[in-house]
C-alpha cells in the first residue's frame, strides 16, 4: 500500500466517527472501509484518480485539494445497497448512490481530506460520468453484499438495517369478513325477514279482529268484584259478566292486595300532610338546606383521564407504570406554518456544494426561513424567562460552513417533525409546511413547577393568538388547550343552559293551571304552585351534589349539565300528574279537603312509586360499570331521582294543599289577601278533552291501528340495521367549538404531519438485557434475532397500512452497544470513557483536557461491565465526536434496579422503552386501531421475549408472568374505552332494563302482560334512538351511552304512567280501557315530559360546544320525541 504507519493511523481516527455509524451492519462497515482505503492507500490510485487542484506544499512538492475519482456504477450501487438500509435509530434518511458518494467525498463530513469528486461510469446521475480519459479506468472492487458476513467471525446485517436479510414477513390477520346473505347485507335481510313476517301477523289480526268484533270479551273488574264476592251466584252471567274473587288468578289476587296496601299507604301519608301540610313542610325545608351546604365540599372532576378512563382498566395501569418508571410524559406545543398562497411561485431549484440539484419549496426561502427563526427566538425568550424545558426543533442547515446539523438537545432532529406534507414521492426539501414543537418536560398536578408549565403554555397561547405574519397561514396547538377551550365553551353556553332552564320554568308555572274563563286566571292559576314544583326538582338535584359532597364522592360537569334536564322531566311529569289528577277529581259526600287529596295521592302515588323506584334502581345498576363519568352520572341520578320523589311527596304535596286550600278560599295567586267571587263548576282542559273526544277514538280505528303497528316495527327493523353501522368513538375536533383555534390546527394536522405522535414499547419486569442470548431478542443489529424486538417493529413499519407503526424504533441497547465498545487507536476515540485519576468518573468525547482512558480494551464486554457503564451512556451527550451518545434519545428511556433480590441481588433493568412513531390519527376510529395493532403487536413481542428472558444458568429472570411489553402512547387513555364500549353499553343498557321489568310486573298487580310490554316498548325507543341518531352524525361513545342509559329513565315516564293507568280499567275491552287510560294520564304525560323537555332542549341548539349541539341537542331532541310517540302512539295501540 502507499501509506506509512501514521497515514494508516490517522485514516483509522478519521473514520472511527463514521465506523460508529455503520457499525450495525459488518458488511458495510466493511465496505466503507474499503472504499477509503482504496483511494487512499491504493498503489494504482493513478489508474482511476485525478488531480484538478493542486498547490504548492511545504515540502516543496505538490498538495492536492480537489481530485475526480472514477468509479464502475456496479462498485458504487453495491457499496450504496450494503449501507443504505442501515439505520442509524435516532434519524434516517433515503439516499441515492450518487448522493452517498458526493456526501463521502466532500470535506464538510469532517472525514475526507480533501475535495472528491465521484464520477459513476456507465451511469448517467454523476456529472460528467461518461466522460473519463483514455489511459484510465474506474475503480471497480469486490464489494460485500448486506446479507453476506464479510468474515466467519462476524455476522450478516440483519434485517433492519437490509431488506436483502429479510425473511418473509409474520403474516398479518386478514380483516373479518363481514356478514352477509348472498350479496346482500345480513342483518338487513333478517330484519327485513322480520319485519315481513310481522307485516303479515298484524294483517291476520286485522282480519280475525274484525271477524270477532261482536264476540263479548271477559273481563276482570278489581273494585266491584271484591265487593261482590259476598255475594253468592249461580251463574256468573247472573253478576253481569263480571268474575268473582274466588274465580281470580293467584298472581292478580297477589297483585291486587299489593296494589290496595300501596294505595292505602300513600292515602294515609296524602291525607296526614293534608292536614299538617306545615309540619312536614318545616322540616323538609330544614333538611335540604343543610344537604345543599354540602354542595361546597363537592369534589369536581375536570381531568379527562379521571372521567373517561377507570383505574382498574389496563391501560391506567400501564400510563400508571410508564409514569412511575420513566415520569409522567412530555406536554407538546405544536405551531405549523405554510405559506400564504399569494407566495407560493414555483419554488426554486438549488445546487449543493457537492453538485446535487435540490428542489426547495418557496417555505425554505431565506426571508422566511429568519421570520420562523424569529418567531421560536421569541417564544424560546418566554420559555427562558419561565425556566422551562427546552425546544429539540430548531431548524439548523448544513453548508460549506460546517455548521453543526444537530439540535439544540444535542441530537438529530427527524426531518418528518420538521417539515411535512411533502407527499409521495417528494423528498423533504419540496415539503410545503414547517413545524416547530416545542417539548415540555411535565410534572404531577400537585408539584408545583406544574404551574410553570401552565403559565409558558398560557403566554405561548396569547402571543400565537395575537401574532399576525404577512407570509404565513399557521395553526398552533398547547396541551391545555382542549381544556382551555372546553371551559371557554362552558362559560359561553352557561347562558344558553339558563335560557333551557328559564323556558322550562315558566312552562312549568303556566301549564299547571286549569282555567275557566278570564276573569278567573288570577285564581285558576297555579303560579306559585309551579314555582314550589320546579324549586323541588331543583332542591332534589342539589341535596344528591351536597349529599355527594359530604361523603366526599367526585362529581363532573356532565352530572351538572345532564342530571337537572333529567330530573326536570321525571319531576315535571310527576307534578303533573298529581296536580292535574286533584283538579280533576270531584269531591265526595262527607269527604273533607285533607281527606281528597289523599284519596287522590291513593291514586297516583303507586303510579309515581312506580316510576321513581324504577327509575332510582335502573341508574343505580347503571352505575355497575367501570367507565367514572358514566358511574358518576348514574349515580347522581339514581340519588336525585329519590330526593325528588321524597320532596314531591312531602314538601310539593304540602304546597298543593296549602293551594287548594287558597283556591277554595276563592284568594288570588302569588297575592292570596285578595279574594274573588266563587267559581263555577270544574271543567276539562282543552288538552283532556282533545285527548278524550278525538284523539284517543281515532287511534283505536282499526286502519289507524294496524298502520301504527306496521310503521313502528318498520321503523324498529330498520334502526336495528342502523344501530350495526354505528361509528364508535369521539371524535377529537367534536371536544371544542366551531369557532375553536384548535380546529384549524386538527385539519393542519391531517394535511401536513407524515407520522403521528410517538409509541414507546415498555418492557415491564425484569429482563437480561446483559445476556447475550437474551439481548440477541432485543437487538436490531448483525447477530440479532430475526423475530426480536427491534425486528418485528421493523417489520410492522414496513407494512403501515396494518400495523399503524411509521418508523423502525429507536434502539438505546443498539446504540449502547456501539457505544461501549473501544473506538479509534488504543481507544482514542471511544465514547465510553473513564478519568484516569478517577476511575468513577465518566470522561465524556468533549472533555479534552483530561487524561481518559477507554472503558473497555477489546469489544467484547462482561454482565457486570454492560450493567457497570450503562448509566454513563444515559447521560452522555450525543454529538460529532460521538453521536451515538444516549442523553438526548433515551435518558429516561431505562430503569435501572440495584441489588434486586430476585436475581441474587445483581443489577437488573426492571423497565426500559423502545420508541417508534404511529400514524396520523385524527378520527377516534383511527387512533383505536393505532392502539389494536400496537398491542397485537406487543403480544407478538412478548411471547418471543418470555423465552429468552433467562439468567447464565438458564434460570428465568423474576417471575415469568410478571413480564411483558406492552405499547404506551399519550392518547391510549382516552380511546382504550371503545375497544369494549358496544359490549359495555349492551350490558348497561340491558341490566337497566332489568327493574323497568321487575317493578312493571309487581307495582302493576303481578301483571306478565304490562311488564313485558313495557320493557319492549322502552327497547324499541333505544333501539331507534341509537339508529336515528347515528344518520344525524352521532357516534357511539361514552356521553352518548349516558344519553342512552338516561333515554330508559325517560322511557318510563312515557310509558309506565299510562300502563299502569290501563292496567287498572275495567271496561269491557280493551279499546275502552285504552280510551280511557289515554284520557286520564295522556294529558299529564304530554304536558308533563314531552312540552316540559322540548323547549329547554331547542334552546342548545345555540351552544357554542358542539359536544352540547350533538350529544344534548340531537340525542335529547330525538329521546324525547321518539318517547312521546311510543307513549302515546305505538304503546296504546300495542296495549289494544
Amino acid at each position: 500500500v502507499c501509506c506509512d504507519e501514521q497515514q494508516l493511523r490517522t485514516l483509522e481516527r478519521q473514520l472511527a466517527a463514521s465506523v460508529l455509524v455503520f457499525n450495525r451492519c459488518p458488511s458495510c462497515v466493511e465496505n466503507f472501509r474499503g472504499l477509503y482505503c482504496y483511494i487512499t492507500c491504493s498503489p494504482d490510485q493513478a489508474h482511476f484518480m485525478n488531480a484538478t487542484n493542486t498547490y504548492p506544499n511545504s515540502t516543496g512538492g505538490l498538495g492536492v485539494t480537489d481530485e475526480d475519482i472514477y468509479i464502475s456504477e456496479t462498485y458504487a450501487t453495491e457499496i450504496h445497497t450494503s449501507c443504505k438500509d442501515v439505520v442509524f435509530p435516532q434519524t434516517n434518511e433515503d439516499c441515492t448512490p450518487q448522493r452517498f458518494l458526493d456526501y463521502l467525498g466532500s470535506v464538510n463530513n469532517g472525514i475526507a481530506p480533501l475535495n472528491m469528486k465521484f464520477q459513476q461510469i456507465g451511469n448517467s446521475t454523476g456529472p460528467n460520468s461518461n466522460s473519463i480519459p483514455a489511459e484510465m479506468g474506474p475503480l471497480d472492487e469486490f464489494a460485500y453484499l448486506c446479507q453476506d458476513s464479510p468474515s466467519p467471525t462476524e455476522y450478516a446485517c440483519s434485517c433492519t438495517d437490509c431488506e436483502a436479510a429479510c425473511p418473509a414477513p409474520p403474516p398479518v390477520k386478514p380483516d373479518p369478513i363481514p356478514f352477509t346473505i348472498g350479496a346482500a347485507d345480513g342483518v338487513g335481510v333478517i330484519m327485513l325477514i322480520i319485519f315481513l313476517a310481522m307485516v303479515v301477523g298484524f294483517t291476520a289480526y286485522l282480519l280475525i279482529s274484525c271477524a270477532c268484533q261482536n264476540k263479548p270479551i271477559h273481563q276482570i273488574n278489581y273494585a266491584v268484584a271484591e265487593a261482590e264476592s259476598k255475594i253468592s251466584y249461580k251463574k256468573a252471567e247472573d253478576n253481569g259478566g263480571r268474575t268473582l274473587v274466588s274465580e281470580i288468578p293467584f298472581f292478580q289476587k297477589v297483585g291486587k292486595r299489593t296494589q290496595d296496601w300501596i294505595g292505602g299507604a300513600f292515602r294515609w301519608w296524602g291525607t296526614f300532610v293534608a292536614r299538617r301540610p306545615l309540619v312536614v313542610l318545616v322540616p323538609t325545608v330544614l333538611v335540604c338546606v343543610a344537604l345543599i351546604v354540602g354542595v361546597k365540599f363537592v369534589i369536581l372532576t375536570t381531568d379527562p383521564i379521571e372521567l373517561w378512563s377507570s383505574p382498574t382498566s389496563r391501560v391506567r395501569q400501564e400510563k400508571d407504570y410508564y409514569d412511575s418508571k420513566f415520569g409522567a410524559f412530555y406536554r407538546t406545543e405544536m405551531i405549523i406554518l405554510r405559506l400564504k398562497p399569494q407566495f407560493e411561485v414555483g419554488g426554486t431549484q438549488y445546487t449543493s456544494f457537492t453538485g446535487v440539484k435540490y428542489n426547495f419549496t418557496d417555505i425554505l426561502r431565506t426571508e422566511y426561513l429568519l421570520e420562523m427563526l424569529s418567531l421560536q427566538n421569541t417564544l424560546v425568550l418566554i420559555w427562558l424567562n419561565l425556566d422551562c424545558c427546552r425546544a429539540p426543533a430548531t431548524i439548523q442547515d448544513t453548508t460549506p460552513l460546517k455548521q453543526n446539523c444537530m439540535g439544540d438537545f444535542g441530537g438529530p432532529v427527524f426531518p418528518f417533525l420538521a417539515v411535512g406534507g411533502q407527499g409521495e414521492g417528494n423528498g423533504y426539501s419540496e415539503a410545503p409546511s414547517s413545524i416547530i414543537t416545542f417539548v415540555v418536560n411535565n410534572f404531577d398536578k400537585s408539584d408545583s413547577r406544574t404551574k410553570l408549565v401552565k403559565a409558558w403554555e398560557k403566554q405561548f397561547l396569547k402571543f400565537m393568538g395575537e401574532w399576525e405574519s404577512e407570509h404565513f397561514d399557521f395553526a398552533y396547538f398547547s396541551e391545555r388547550s382542549p381544556e382551555d377551550e372546553l371551559e371557554r365553551s362552558s362559560q359561553t353556553d352557561l347562558l344558553v343552559f339558563a335560557m333551557g332552564y328559564l323556558v322550562i320554568f315558566i312552562y312549568i308555572a303556566v301549564a299547571l293551571g286549569t282555567y275557566t274563563s278570564v276573569k278567573r286566571i288570577p285564581v285558576d292559576s297555579k303560579l306559585t304552585l309551579g314555582v314550589s314544583g320546579i324549586l323541588v326538582i331543583l332542591a332534589s338535584v342539589f341535596t344528591s351534589i351536597g349529599f355527594f359532597g359530604y361523603i366526599g364522592y367526585a362529581t363532573s360537569l356532565i352530572v351538572i349539565e345532564v342530571v337537572p334536564f333529567l330530573v326536570l322531566a321525571i319531576g315535571a311529569d310527576n307534578v303533573f300528574i298529581l296536580t292535574l289528577e286533584y283538579q280533576r277529581d270531584e269531591r265526595r259526600k262527607d269527604e273533607d279537603l285533607p281527606e281528597q287529596i289523599g284519596r287522590v295521592m291513593g291514586e297516583v302515588g303507586p303510579s309515581m312509586l312506580l316510576c321513581s323506584l324504577t327509575e332510582c334502581v335502573a341508574f343505580f345498576l347503571g352505575a355497575l360499570t367501570d367507565m367514572p363519568a358514566v358511574q358518576q352520572f348514574a349515580l347522581a341520578a339514581a340519588v336525585s331521582i329519590a330526593f325528588d320523589f321524597l320532596l314531591q311527596i312531602t314538601a310539593f304535596l304540602a304546597v298543593l294543599s296549602i293551594d287548594a286550600r287558597r283556591t277554595e278560599a276563592n284568594r288570588l295567586d302569588c297575592c292570596c289577601c285578595f279574594k274573588m267571587s266563587p267559581s263555577e263548576s270544574k271543567s276539562k282542559s282543552y288538552l283532556e278533552n282533545f285527548f278524550e273526544k278525538y284523539y284517543a277514538p281515532f287511534l283505536m280505528n282499526d286502519i289507524v291501528r294496524y298502520l301504527v303497528m306496521v310503521g313502528f316495527a318498520g321503523l324498529s327493523c330498520w334502526c336495528a340495521v342502523l344501530c350495526t353501522r354505528i361509528t364508535v368513538g369521539l371524535d377529537q375536533d367534536l371536544s371544542v367549538p366551531k369557532d375553536s383555534y384548535v380546529l384549524t390546527y386538527f385539519d393542519y394536522m391531517e394535511k401536513y404531519l407524515d407520522v403521528g405522535v410517538p409509541v414507546y414499547f415498555v418492557t415491564k419486569g425484569p429482563y437480561n438485557f446483559a445476556n447475550e442470548n437474551s439481548s440477541s431478542m432485543i437487538c436490531g443489529g448483525s447477530g440479532c434475532d430475526t423475530y426480536s424486538l427491534t425486528q418485528q417493529i421493523s417489520y410492522a413499519s414496513q407494512n403501515p397500512d396494518y400495523w399503524k407503526i411509521e418508523t423502525p424504533s429507536a434502539s438505546w441497547y443498539d446504540d449502547y452497544v456501539d457505544w461501549l465498545p473501544p473506538q479509534g487507536v488504543r481507544g482514542s476515540k471511544s465514547c465510553c470513557r473513564y478519568e484516569a485519576a478517577d476511575n468513577d468518573k465518566f470522561c465524556p468525547a468533549t472533555n479534552t483536557e483530561s487524561l481518559c482512558q477507554p472503558c473497555l480494551e477489546e469489544d467484547n464486554y462482561t454482565p457486570e461491565q454492560f450493567m457497570e457503564f450503562l448509566p454513563w451512556f444515559l447521560i452522555d451527550n450525543p454529538g460529532i465526536n460521538c453521536n451515538k451518545g444516549g442523553h438526548s434519545a433515551y435518558g429516561n428511556a431505562v430503569n435501572i434496579v440495584h441489588n434486586y433480590s430476585g436475581n441474587t441481588g445483581q443489577d437488573v433493568i426492571e423497565a426500559s422503552y423502545f420508541m417508534s412513531y404511529h400514524s396520523v390519527c385524527i378520527k377516534s376510529v383511527d387512533c383505536t386501531e393505532n392502539l389494536v395493532k400496537a398491542r397485537e403487536l406487543a403480544a407478538n413481542i412478548t411471547k418471543t421475549l418470555k423465552l429468552a428472558n433467562t439468567d447464565e444458568n438458564g434460570n428465568i429472570i423474576g417471575n415469568e408472568d410478571d413480564f411483558t411489553v406492552f405499547p404506551y402512547c399519550l392518547y391510549y387513555v382516552y380511546y382504550e374505552q371503545y375497544l369494549t364500549l358496544v359490549g359495555d353499553a349492551l350490558f348497561q343498557l340491558g341490566i337497566c332494563l332489568i327493574p323497568t321489568f321487575v317493578f312493571s310486573f309487581v307495582l302493576l298487580g303481578f301483571d306478565w302482560y304490562s311488564g313485558i310490554i313495557t320493557v319492549v316498548t322502552i327497547i324499541m325507543i333505544v333501539v331507534d334512538t341509537a339508529g336515528l341518531c347515528s344518520l344525524w352524525g352521532v357516534d357511539m361513545n361514552a356521553v352518548a351511552l349516558i344519553n342512552l342509559v338516561a333515554a330508559i329513565g325517560l322511557s318510563v315516564e312515557f310509558i309506565s304512567h299510562v300502563v299502569r293507568s290501563f292496567s287498572l280499567k275495567t271496561n269491557r275491552t280493551r279499546k275502552l280501557r285504552v280510551i280511557e287510560a289515554l284520557s286520564t294520564m295522556g294529558p299529564a304525560v304530554f304536558a308533563g315530559v314531552a312540552l316540559t323537555n322540548l323547549p329547554g332542549i331547542i334552546v342548545l341548539n345555540w351552544a357554542t360546544a358542539q359536544l352540547i349541539q350533538i350529544f344534548f341537542f340531537r340525542m335529547c331532541l330525538v329521546i324525547t320525541l321518539l318517547g312521546t310517540a311510543h307513549g302515546l302512539i305505538f304503546l296504546p295501540v300495542f296495549l289494544s
